[in-house]
């Protein structure tokens, strides 16, 4: 079992107002990463969904061969 003076250092380790702050500020800034996040998965969605992107066709000129290049010369 965990004895007494081990207990009492938990509790006031834990009820330290450096650790509580500690907390709360974790959960303040993931709160706010995740806001973050969020917010521009929004704007990327509405933004793909108002302008569908054309295709790109890729029209290559047909390459000349060694005689085409020869009879040019």
């Amino acid at each position: 079992m965990i004895s007494n003076e081990l207990k009492n250092l938990l509790f006031q380790t834990i009820t330290s107002w450096q650790v509580i702050g500690v907390t709360l500020g974790l959960i303040v800034y993931f709160s706010l990463v995740s806001y973050v996040v969020r917010f521009r998965r929004k704007v990327k969605v509405e933004a793909s969904k108002a302008k569908p992107k054309p295709k790109k066709e890729n029209k290559k000129a047909p390459s000349k061969s060694e005689d085409e290049l020869q009879d040019e010369e």
